[in-house]
């Protein structure tokens, strides 16, 4: 086995330099303009791209917000949550309600449940929960301050 000193370690460092061909002036302006380049490109693109991301999931909850916002509204407008739901002027209104959460539910690949005052679920569009009590820290938080969405 042979030793390393400092003889072998410079010849091995001689050949490595060789290979690379550092010794020329043009090739070492190369490999600084390279990285000089390539590292804002870098920083940027990572920046930009961690932005974006922010930016697409901040909107995409805010729709989802405003869709569930308006479908909270036509459960209280058709009294959903009332032991009949079906009120005489607008027909069946409870069938077209479960088609809209269906559809909701499908278009966002989500679950959405409706529980009343009493923790009981009244409708999973999953059909998993329903007449169930379901007690979390989601389902607490929306019936104390009224906004917040378990999204």
């Amino acid at each position: 086995m042979k030793k390393w000193n400092k003889e072998r370690f410079a010849t091995i460092w001689e050949k490595l330099e060789s290979m690379i061909a550092l010794r020329s002036l043009r090739a070492r302006i190369f490999l600084l303009t390279l990285v000089i380049g390539l590292v804002p490109c870098i920083a940027m693109r990572h920046g930009i791209v961690s932005n974006y991301e922010d930016l697409a999931v901040e909107q995409r909850t805010t729709v989802v917000q405003n869709q569930l916002m308006i479908l909270a509204n036509h459960l209280i407008s058709n009294n959903y949550l009332s032991s009949h739901g079906v009120r005489e002027d607008t027909g069946n209104s409870r069938e077209v309600i479960n088609a809209e959460l269906e559809m909701l539910s499908n278009l966002y690949e989500g679950r959405v449940m409706i529980i009343n005052k009493n923790f009981k679920v009244e409708k999973d569009t999953y059909g998993i929960s329903e007449g169930k009590t379901i007690i979390s820290e989601e389902v607490i938080k929306c019936f104390q301050g009224g906004k917040h969405f378990p999204l």
